[in-house]
């Protein structure tokens, strides 16, 4: 992980899940199992060799740091206040 992206300290003391403010919720659909789940009530995954933490599906427990799109820089943007909040630095654009 480089300086500047993945949880911020706000989310890696909440334990990584969940939302760090109040009842904040972005529902996305699993691109696996395409079941909905709170983007962030999910933890982050483990996956210490890539760029970007992803999120894990609260169904199938998939994350999406093996999609094809994941390492692409076109398929990123900063986060808006709302995802800094819940601790992104930056954001995915298959979770919008």
């Amino acid at each position: 992980m480089t300086e500047g992206e993945g949880p911020t300290d706000a989310a890696r003391a909440n334990g990584g899940a969940g939302p760090v403010r109040g009842h904040e919720r972005h529902l996305v659909r699993c691109l696996y199992c395409r079941e909905a789940f709170d983007l962030f009530a999910a933890p982050w995954c483990g996956h210490g060799g890539t760029t970007h933490p992803s999120k894990r599906c609260l169904h199938c427990g998939r994350c999406l740091c093996q999609h094809p799109s994941y390492e692409d820089p076109s398929f990123w943007k900063e986060a808006p206040p709302a995802f800094k909040r819940n601790g992104f630095r930056q954001l995915f654009l298959l979770y919008v």
